[in-house]
């Protein structure tokens, strides 16, 4: 087993790309770069490849080496960046480093992390002993790579049956954790080392649905247990991921993954045929 490396310091912040913004650099002064993905899309060049970073992932790039991404020309791109810095890095920080994965879908515990470096940056007067500040950002990023390094060895772990399952068992372990995040068959897919053919295939011949059939149910199951568990109207449900507050249909949708509340009822209706407001009805609640 690998430690995570004691770093010297880190360098973050926030940025927001112009439509088809490129990024190039012949050699990052860091040890480690990683970027998350608030929004838009980002795409990396690796290894003579591209691959796509979406919405609530990140991807991370070794330092020392030349680098290059850009952004999607859809729209703007907003991203937060930790740069890691080790002076004198040793063969076992070196080793380290390569068990990342270049994308890595974001999990709750990171993106908290990453949203407390995001209120120290839009507050700097929390803040203002820099020295305090130095160790603070050092721990932040020290618990940042304490959770990124437990969910890569995750994703990096073999299947004693085979390529097949191990595909299956990646891609429903992403589709549980990261439902509300705006997934696509070629991502999930790009996450579990395969193409999007071979893992409709592969849940196909486990007598599964289609993965984004999957997906779907995961996020109604959510959407069904949100509403039969608050006792408030239609307009008011009241829900929370992770914490109490009032939530509208129209964000439960947005919190479970759909696109539009329209998406979310019909999808809801056509698997449970009952609306979100027949099943408010039916628990006693205000119609």
């Amino acid at each position: 087993m690998l430690n995570i490396p004691l770093f010297d310091s880190c360098k973050y912040g926030s940025l927001i790309h112009a439509p088809g913004a490129v990024f190039r650099r012949e050699k990052l002064p860091c040890f480690l770069h990683l970027s998350f993905i608030l929004s838009g899309a980002a795409i990396l060049s690796r290894e003579k490849r591209d691959l796509t970073v979406e919405t609530g992932h990140l991807f991370i790039v070794p330092g020392g080496k030349s680098a290059e991404w850009s952004y999607t020309e859809e729209m703007e791109t907003c991203e937060v960046f930790v740069d890691f810095f080790l002076k004198r890095p040793n063969k076992a920080a070196q080793k380290w480093r390569e068990k990342f994965p270049a994308v890595m879908p974001t999990s709750r515990q990171a993106e908290k992390i990453f949203e407390t470096l995001l209120t120290i940056e839009s507050h700097p007067y929390l803040l203002s002993d820099k020295t305090a500040t130095a160790g603070i950002l050092r721990h932040l990023g020290q618990a940042l790579l304490g959770v990124l390094d437990r969910e890569a060895k995750m994703l990096s772990e073999s299947d004693e049956h085979g390529e097949e399952p191990r595909a299956i068992e990646r891609a429903v372990s992403i589709i549980r954790n990261y439902y509300h995040h705006p997934l696509t068959l070629d991502g999930i897919a790009q996450r579990c080392g395969v193409t999007k053919h071979h893992l409709i295939r592969s849940f196909k011949a486990a007598k599964l649905p289609t993965p984004m059939k999957y997906l779907w149910r995961e996020r109604l199951r959510h959407g069904l247990h949100l509403l039969q568990t608050t006792r408030l109207s239609v307009k008011e449900i009241a829900c929370r991921l992770l914490q109490t507050t009032r939530l509208s249909v129209k964000e439960i949708a947005c919190r479970t993954g759909f696109k539009t509340p329209w998406h979310f009822c019909k999808l809801f209706k056509q698997e449970h045929d009952k609306t979100p407001q027949a099943v408010r009805r039916a628990r006693g609640g205000e119609g």
